[in-house]
């Protein structure tokens, strides 16, 4: 009996971590899982589309050479767009992973941030291969917060 138990843990253990769509925290809205992957390599171009975004995609290109994830093959680009032509709501982001090329959209700089940490973490999850998925996230409320208990004083 004790072995069917420890037989019946490892394999769920192994088998989780397979089931699940994105290695993310927290888990987005939606996902949708494609073909490929991209690969982070050294011939890296990170691109944004002017003001915060190029500030953001300069701190992203050092973070990945930081991180050390970087190939020697060769990869396409990370283009990070910063537009009010999307309408999300504030603090929501679109990531697309293609196998030549990313894309990080946001109405928002908040979005647009969120958006660079997810991929981030995707990136070091995968050792610098991402799987290429089409994510779409927003906050489920409007609001961020915590409760304290102080002497059940409630803040």
């Amino acid at each position: 009996m004790r072995k069917l138990i420890y037989l019946s843990t490892l394999l769920l253990l192994f088998v989780l971590p397979l089931m699940a769509q994105q290695p993310l925290f927290p888990t987005p809205a939606k996902v949708q899982n494609a073909k490929g992957s991209f690969i982070v390599g050294k011939n890296l171009q990170v691109q944004g589309n002017g003001g915060y975004a190029d500030k953001l995609a300069a701190g992203l290109q050092a973070e990945l050479k930081e991180a050390g994830m970087q190939s020697s093959l060769a990869s396409g680009t990370i283009r990070l767009e910063l537009t009010d032509d999307c309408k999300m709501v504030d603090e929501a982001y679109t990531l697309v992973v293609e196998s030549n090329s990313i894309l990080l959209q946001a109405s928002s700089e908040a979005g647009l941030f969120y958006a660079k940490e997810a991929l981030l973490q995707l990136s070091r999850f995968g050792k610098g291969n991402v799987r290429a998925c089409k994510i779409q996230d927003q906050p489920r409320y409007g609001w961020r917060g915590f409760m304290l208990d102080e002497s059940r004083h409630f803040f």
